[in-house]
């Protein structure tokens, strides 16, 4: 019960289904160095211990194991683009971009986009938002990629800029097993490649 803790930081939701929606206004500065001043903070409350047998995982963890760069981005109409990433991945977008202070940038992942070619289908997710957030502290730069959920996506959404950004400004962090890739499959059909 020395220990301290506070709730009020700058991931505000987390969710597989729903994102992450993380507000740079609410950084907690340098929190994890020695001489941080956490006097605002709350003591943590003791707990009984949980009951039953604490067992390890018995596969791999999962773990950022390919990084790529998207085939394009494109207008789509209303200060939205689409983000192609050429292939069905699970992972996270990481992006850096220029925001405004209090103006916050939504992107929103799907595995296909609607015959219109400009709007992602979302029909199959049942209503899960699969979106995240981020929101500026302040005018210019930043690199942002969520810190607790991770999406199925080839298409990303992204609104809330005020310019059109590049393929370099995105990488695709393909999340799976940590394990060693030992084979691989070909067909004669490129869709299925």
């Amino acid at each position: 019960n020395t220990w301290v803790a506070n709730n009020k930081g700058p991931i505000l939701e987390n969710n597989e289904f729903d994102g992450e929606k993380y507000d740079a206004r609410l950084e907690l500065g340098k929190w994890t160095e020695p001489g941080y001043d956490a006097s605002a903070w709350k003591n943590a409350e003791l707990m009984d211990a949980p009951k039953g047998k604490l067992i390890a995982q018995l596969s791999p963890s999962l773990k950022v194991m390919e990084e790529i760069r998207p085939l394009s981005v494109k207008a789509a109409g209303d200060g939205r683009y689409i983000i192609d990433m050429g292939q069905n991945m699970v992972g996270l977008l990481q992006v850096r971009l220029n925001g405004k202070k209090d103006k916050p940038v939504t992107m929103r992942f799907a595995e296909v986009l609607k015959s219109n070619g400009t709007e992602l289908y979302m029909d199959n997710l049942r209503g899960a938002l699969v979106t995240d957030i981020y929101t500026p502290a302040n005018d210019g730069s930043f690199t942002w990629e969520p810190l607790f959920v991770y999406h199925g996506f080839r298409f990303a959404e992204i609104s809330g800029l005020d310019y059109e950004p590049t393929v370099a400004d995105f990488t695709g962090k393909v999340v799976y097993d940590e394990m060693t890739t030992i084979g691989s499959f070909e067909t004669s059909n490129d869709m299925i490649n």
